[in-house]
């Protein structure tokens, strides 16, 4: 169902904020936006990130996995913005960014599932 977290993703952001504030001085903050437009979604997070000062924001699709370190490796990159390359649903498994080469310039796309949920990060 739309608008609902998968349980798996659920335990993976459980145990990743748990270890996130166990092993750094990391405060976090959990938000949510509900809805269909993903533009409206991201736009209303990123403005409250903003009203906060957060020092980081993730995004976290309803049904992504992820390991308990993840949030450590990312900011251990120490670069303003970090993407990543998801990968289909079943087999067998294809990254969901595409490549496109023309004229020797490389455009990308994207394809991107509703948000459900954020974490915001204070140093």
């Amino acid at each position: 169902d739309r608008g609902q977290m998968e349980v798996a993703t659920a335990f993976d952001l459980v145990a990743m904020c748990a270890y996130t504030i166990k092993t750094t001085n990391h405060d976090i903050d959990l938000f949510t936006s509900a809805g269909t437009l993903i533009f409206d979604q991201r736009n209303n997070l990123v403005k409250t990130a903003l009203e906060i000062k957060a020092d980081y924001l993730m995004f976290i699709d309803a049904d992504m996995r992820f390991p308990k370190d993840t949030l450590k490796i990312l900011m251990k990159h120490d670069k303003d913005i970090i993407g990543v390359n998801a990968t289909t649903r079943s087999e067998p498994v294809k990254p969901t960014a595409k490549n496109k080469i023309t004229n020797n310039a490389i455009f990308s796309c994207l394809s991107l599932n509703i948000i459900w949920s954020i974490i915001v990060y204070k140093a």
